[in-house]
């Protein structure tokens, strides 16, 4: 069966689908009233529902029972990445850090950065159809953009790491342990030695990605990935 997303799910009362998730259903699937479908609410449950009523913009469905799945745990990963200029390479990597499992994504605004907002509605499409996509039931959360210089000084985690070219960096995969890490990835031009001083004076300790140079995006996902595989 398809999957399809319901952020409030209730056994007691009927539950709506919202307008992309009922154009997904009726008009793309083309399943109507009696059919019988998946739904997950972002918090790792997945449930049977049946559509009751298969109205044009907004379907409803009839919860049924939970369907257990144990094969994947939400990882404590946070990733908080200075957002890419192009629009197009920050849609392809929150896509891509959804499907790898990350818990939470923070954009950030460093000195460096060329673009300082994001198109948030267009995000969380974004994000929802990558859980889909991948059946991960836990859809990550999408923080609001951050400046960098004060988004160290709270930031929390076990292990917090700053991904730097400097010569003194450590490689990210020889200091990784078990537990919650949040990983910053600086802009194109990389953070500024002001902003790595900040963030090693917040606790955070400065990692290298490999001898390569990454493009921001591609530096977001090769940390989720090595973080996540320390985790499994």
């Amino acid at each position: 069966m398809s999957l399809f997303y319901c952020k409030n799910i209730s056994f007691e009362e009927p539950c709506i689908l919202d307008e992309i998730e009922t154009h997904h259903l009726l008009h793309v699937l083309r399943y109507r009233k009696g059919a019988q479908i998946y739904v997950f609410d972002g918090n790792g449950n997945r449930y049977t529902a049946v559509v009751t009523e298969d109205h044009k913009k907004n379907a409803t469905i009839k919860v049924l029972h939970d369907v257990p799945d144990r094969s994947h745990t939400p990882h404590p990963i946070h990733i908080a990445v200075a957002i890419p200029k192009n629009p197009e390479r920050w849609e392809w990597m929150i896509e891509k850090l959804t499907e790898t499992g990350v818990c939470e994504i923070t954009p950030l605004v460093c000195i460096r950065s060329t673009r300082k907002a994001i198109n948030r509605s267009r995000s969380e499409k974004i994000l929802i159809s990558a859980c889909k996509q991948s059946h991960n039931l836990y859809l990550p959360r999408l923080h609001q953009p951050a400046d960098f210089s004060r988004w160290v000084t709270t930031a929390s985690a076990t292990h917090k790491f700053i991904a730097w070219c400097g010569e003194s960096a450590t490689c990210l995969q020889h200091v990784l342990k078990k537990g919650s890490a949040v990983i910053s990835i600086g802009p194109e031009g990389d953070f500024t030695d002001e902003e790595v001083q900040t963030a090693i004076q917040s606790g955070f300790r400065t990692v290298s990605l490999g001898a390569l140079r990454l493009r921001t995006e591609t530096a977001a996902i090769y940390a989720a990935v090595t973080a996540i595989n320390e985790n499994m």
